[in-house]
């Protein structure tokens, strides 16, 4: 793995060696950001009240715990069930860490929350690149991780009761994409490339594995 990650419950954080540029749609920090750590947190549902702030609330826990800095992902989904994968393609190496809760997960285009539902889920993951990437390549490569992350819940074939379309993600989904922060990077990440290559297929494990743990417990 690029990064360490340590688990001390309700965080879960990935510590790089030295500042990545990442690029993400986080609660906090989103776009392309400098940062050596993403973090995790986890909340209880009776946390999540309806008038709740949810960026001021998540900011103000990241100061307090140190990690103002952070990308931050909010989560419900026990921590300790997180899932990783590593993998090198032609001299890029890939990895990725996840969490992933379907209990408010949706198939893309319902735009509503199933109403058996009951309980909040989501899908946050990491996925580091050893090459450094123009920006336009990061954000390909993460089109890519989202890809692969929809393949890998889609697969699983996961309906809620009463629903007649397999899940793809949920609605508060976020993905995180890493890359050494360099002047010049390459150029493409399409599907074809060592770094989409890399990306895909750990980005895919991790969710397979994940959304077998998730349904292990909780699917009837």
């Amino acid at each position: 793995m690029s990064f360490d990650i340590i688990h001390e419950q309700p965080w879960l954080i990935a510590r790089f060696p030295k500042p990545q540029r990442m690029l993400s749609w986080s609660l906090t920090n989103p776009g392309y950001v400098e940062a050596d750590q993403v973090a995790w947190m986890q909340v209880q549902e009776n946390e999540l009240s309806v008038d709740l702030d949810p960026v001021n609330f998540f900011s103000e826990r990241l100061i307090d715990k140190g990690l103002g800095g952070a990308i931050g992902l909010m989560t419900s989904t026990p921590l300790e069930n997180y899932c990783q994968a590593s993998a090198e393609v032609e001299g890029v190496n890939a990895s990725c860490l996840i969490t992933l809760g379907l209990s408010n997960a949706l198939h893309v285009g319902a735009g509503e929350f199933p109403k058996t539902s009951k309980k909040v889920g989501t899908i946050n993951l990491l996925c580091s690149v050893s090459q450094p990437l123009t920006q336009a390549a990061q954000l390909e490569a993460l089109s890519v991780a989202t890809q692969a992350r929809t393949a890998g819940v889609l697969e699983a074939g996961y309906c809620h009761p009463g629903e007649g379309k397999a899940v793809s993600g949920t609605g508060t989904d976020c993905i995180v994409i890493a890359c050494p922060n360099t002047p010049q990077g390459q150029t493409f990440a399409g599907l074809h490339t060592p770094v989409g290559k890399a990306v895909g297929s750990v980005v895919y494990k991790a969710t397979q594995q994940a959304t077998a743990n998730w349904l292990k417990l909780h699917a009837p």
